[in-house]
């Protein structure tokens, strides 16, 4: 009969109608879990044992390796770093020295953990050089703003969570982290002997037994891969668990974690061609050196096609603010602390407008501008994607990032993403970039 039923019912309202019996049947036969059932097992597993038995392993050397790994990524003293499942500190109590300027952010699901990793933090590093949050998360969304942070590290989370939430907070952490910058991650592949010997472990309980207590998840390489490109990001490396891999930024010793560890980057969406409506929307520019400044550049038509508009930041109110409400119908608004800048565009005139960048600081403007590791994000409100421009390979200090073509009600966005002049020209405040074809 049902083999029958599902080539009567169209495939969509087959599914839903799958749906809707197995909810009904789930109601009666639902498995009771609390609330929240992460919290529930780490808490309960942090009042019984020490920390060292809480977060496994070796807890000071651990500590030391995982921080080696950051360091090797790119750690910087002035970056915002979210230590994920921080537990009762292990790697904050080496990564917060290390915070000279920066910002270290604690999260765990456990409020014992936090509040025993905030005491030893305050016992061992009473005056911290940086500033330091800790942060209660049960939900996968996190308590931070967009763009707001220039590293994410989940150390020994992944392994204690199902698949389908690592594939949440991985989304959500997309939101959070800055372009160019990085989410690491620890995991237990199949191909460790160690996780195959945990799975096994676990494979002697039932369903009722492996959620008792915490679980020990393994996975593969190829699974978390791909998790991670549905979630938005792209891996770049692995650091396999089992080799001596990871050296340590105090002795230069090379060590094993033990878990294997992936680092992840958002990957760019290509760029679409035509908008669907007058609204440019939003251009976000972002940057993850602390030391540089970029100056975006925005220039397009006036009504009536004569004169042109110029916006980037300036001591000059017209270039600098703009307006939505009259010509030029964009304002530039600048967040030093995030390093970005957004340009909100609220009506286009007919013409051609031009998107351009250069660097401020740290010598000459082309390695200002090669090291501070821009990104340029376009988001309009009916697009389901914002549209991602990197920088090009090349030694110019100006970046023309696209050029957006207005005719009538035809929107359509040309990318450029070329650099140009001279490598060694000095980085200014002030700059006159050439203005696009018309």
């Amino acid at each position: 009969m049902k083999p029958i039923l599902k080539r009567a019912i169209p495939p969509a309202l087959w599914v839903r109608l799958r749906t809707i019996v197995l909810r009904s049947v789930s109601r009666y036969a639902r498995v009771k879990f609390p609330s929240n059932i992460y919290e529930a097992l780490y808490e309960a597993h942090s009042k019984l044992f020490s920390d060292e038995d809480v977060v496994g392993g070796v807890f000071d050397l651990v500590g030391r390796v995982e921080l080696g790994l950051l360091v090797m990524e790119g750690l910087h003293p002035t970056d915002t770093i979210v230590d994920f499942g921080c537990g009762t500190g292990r790697l904050a109590v080496h990564l917060i020295p290390r915070l000279r300027g920066g910002h270290y952010i604690g999260v765990d699901v456990s409020q014992s953990m936090l509040d025993r990793a905030e005491r030893r933090i305050s016992k061992t590093i009473p005056a911290p050089p940086c500033r330091v949050s800790w942060i209660k998360q049960t939900s996968p969304v996190f308590s931070l703003e967009d763009r707001s942070v220039d590293m994410i590290c989940a150390f020994s989370v992944f392994t204690h969570i199902e698949h389908e939430d690592t594939y949440r907070y991985l989304k959500d952490a997309l939101r959070v982290i800055r372009w160019g910058g990085r989410f690491i991650f620890s995991c237990l592949p199949m191909s460790l002997a160690s996780a195959r010997n945990i799975f096994l472990a676990s494979a002697q309980d039932d369903f009722q037994g492996r959620w008792s207590h915490e679980r020990n998840v393994t996975t593969s390489v190829d699974l978390m891969e791909e998790i991670a490109r549905v979630a938005g990001w792209t891996p770049l490396r692995w650091y396999a668990g089992n080799q001596e891999n990871i050296r340590l930024p105090d002795t230069g010793e090379l060590l094993a974690l033990g878990q294997s560890t992936c680092v992840l980057e958002p990957s760019p969406v290509p760029p679409r061609a035509v908008f669907p409506a007058e609204e440019l929307g939003r251009i976000v520019l972002a940057w993850g050196d602390g030391s540089l400044t970029l100056i975006p550049h925005f220039t397009g038509p006036l009504p009536g096609g004569r004169d042109r508009f110029h916006l980037f930041p300036s001591s000059d109110p017209a270039s600098s603010r703009g307006s939505l409400t009259r010509p030029p119908f964009a304002t530039l608004s600048v967040h030093p602390e995030q390093r970005t800048t957004t340009i909100s565009v609220s009506r286009l005139t007919s013409g051609v407008y031009r998107y351009s960048v250069v660097a401020r600081g740290g010598g000459n403007a082309g390695d200002a501008l090669t090291r501070a590791g821009a990104m340029v994000e376009v988001l309009n409100h009916e697009a389901p994607q914002p549209m991602v421009f990197t920088l090009p390979d090349g030694v110019g200090p100006r970046w023309t990032v696209f050029d957006v073509v207005v005719d009538g009600h035809a929107v359509t966005l040309r990318p450029v993403n070329t650099r140009e002049g001279d490598a060694n020209e000095a980085a200014t405040d002030a700059w006159s970039p050439p203005l696009p074809p018309i």
